[in-house]
């Protein structure tokens, strides 16, 4: 367990070298066969998600391509259910809980259009499944996420990786 620790910097703190860095990508492996990788995500590391709604606004207009919008409807869809969770950490009424809806509000309208957006494109693309009941979007839209790069990773738009 010693070794697991100096991985995250409570033991070799400042002093991370070719075999911790080696044993950081057999632990993760290790944890991923361990979850059945398939239907895990692991959320670590710069996420992308300090993103602002107005920084995803003004990238909006400069969609030039069905990888870009998939892309930025990710961020933004991963932001959403983020963020929807903080709204219980606030007593409902309260400045903080209002700020917080507010925001959440912002979020999932900008959610919604980008959405309408990916499942048009979806669509035209022949790529957008039959809805069946008690399923969702989400199963509706994997062949075409896939298409572009992305897993359900359990509600999470994960990106693909190779290797």
């Amino acid at each position: 367990m010693e070794d697991t620790f100096k991985l995250i910097g409570g033991i070799a703190k400042e002093h991370p070298n070719e075999k911790n860095l080696a044993d950081a990508v057999q632990f993760y492996r290790g944890l991923s066969e361990e979850m059945n990788g398939r239907s895990t995500a692991i959320m670590c590391g710069d996420s992308g998600q300090d993103v602002t709604i107005e920084e995803i606004q003004a990238e909006i207009p400069n969609i030039e391509s069905t990888q870009q919008l998939v892309d930025i409807y990710v961020r933004v869809h991963n932001k959403f259910w983020l963020i929807e969770d903080d709204v219980y950490d606030y007593e409902a009424g309260t400045e903080e809980y209002v700020k917080t809806c507010a925001l959440v509000d912002n979020w999932k309208e900008l959610m919604n259009k980008l959405e309408a957006r990916v499942i048009a494109s979806a669509d035209s693309e022949g790529l957008l499944q039959e809805r069946h009941e008690n399923s969702g979007l989400v199963s509706q839209m994997e062949p075409f996420m896939k298409k572009y790069g992305y897993r359900d990773g359990q509600g999470w738009w994960v990106k693909i990786l190779l290797g």
